[in-house]
């Protein structure tokens, strides 16, 4: 059996299950919403899930979050506090449920990467990388324009999206100049060089295969990171084919990290050079699949059949 653990209305998902319908192939479908409806009782008792869930032969979980349930106190001071630890309380729950589908083949991770220890053994596999720092005083960053007359800046974790009655914010890639504000100490900054590019690349990464996408622009002015102006009608999204090499060490570099799948980011730099730029094991494909006709969803439906007769 194929499950599939996964967000609501999350569309990769939908078009994905579409697929294993069309090969008739009908997946278990677990959400947050499917786990908080299981009867819980004693814990060495089976429960419905766990009893199924010993017929799984293939486990994908695809951008599966748990939602905060927020409630409201008197004492504000106290509030994020409480909030966070009944967070804590059901991701206990839900990963002691979820230890039930380790026998099950993982065709996607759990873990979150560290973007340093990947860039790390992204040079190591061949890879190039641009100039990378971390900083937390003006002296050091003033040292590193000495190195580079431009350089970027960009969160070391994932984005956070903050939203409020005014709109969604979101902390992108930027450039940082000497004339910007620079206090004379801050928290541990990632820094990198900005790489003059002739276009951005976008891999997706399923076992071995690279599907490809450059993302080309047509306007000095664009934005450094493209997710800024994502509907700009002077933005090209185009079929790619990466050079053998790179892709044999992209490769190298996902079996080094463990990873069968991930969305990847590289630059073609002016230089005439590729740079990797960083790898997301839970990246969307969506839209590389729709702009290059690429039909991943299909593919990967076949993968995930293909591992579950193998396994059978």
């Amino acid at each position: 059996m194929i499950a599939i653990i996964t967000t609501d209305a999350q569309i990769t998902t939908e078009r994905v299950i579409n697929w294993l319908r069309y090969f008739e192939h009908e997946p278990m479908i677990i959400t947050y919403k499917k786990i908080q409806e299981i009867q819980s009782a004693h814990i060495t008792e089976m429960n419905e899930f766990v009893k199924n869930s010993q017929q799984l032969n293939v486990l994908w979980n695809w951008r599966y979050t748990i939602p905060t349930n927020r409630i409201e106190l008197n004492n504000s001071t106290f509030e994020p506090f409480v909030n966070k630890m009944l967070k804590e309380e059901t991701t206990t729950y839900i990963n002691y449920i979820l230890s039930h589908t380790k026998h099950a083949y993982h065709i996607s991770s759990f873990k979150q990467v560290n973007k340093l220890i990947v860039l790390e053994a992204a040079s190591k596999a061949g890879l190039l990388i641009p100039d990378s720092f971390i900083v937390n005083s003006k002296e050091d960053l003033y040292s590193i324009f000495q190195l580079h007359e431009k350089v970027i800046t960009k969160p070391l974790s994932d984005s956070e999206f903050l939203i409020d009655d005014t709109g969604t914010y979101c902390s992108y890639t930027s450039i940082l100049g000497k004339n910007d504000f620079i206090p004379e100490s801050f928290p541990h900054s990632f820094i990198q060089q900005y790489i003059e590019k002739e276009y951005e690349i976008r891999t997706f990464y399923l076992e071995s295969k690279c599907y490809s996408m450059a993302i080309l622009t047509c306007n000095d002015t664009y934005p450094v990171d493209y997710r800024e102006n994502n509907h700009a009608t002077f933005m090209r999204r185009v079929p790619f084919t990466l050079p053998d090499e790179i892709e044999q060490k992209i490769t190298n570099l996902m079996d080094e990290l463990e990873l069968k799948t991930g969305s990847i980011d590289l630059i073609y730099g002016k230089d005439k050079n590729f740079y990797f730029l960083e790898v997301n094991p839970i990246g969307q494909f969506s839209m590389l699949s729709n702009y290059c006709n690429y039909h991943i969803e299909r593919d990967f439906a076949k993968k995930l059949i293909e591992y579950d007769r193998n396994t059978n």
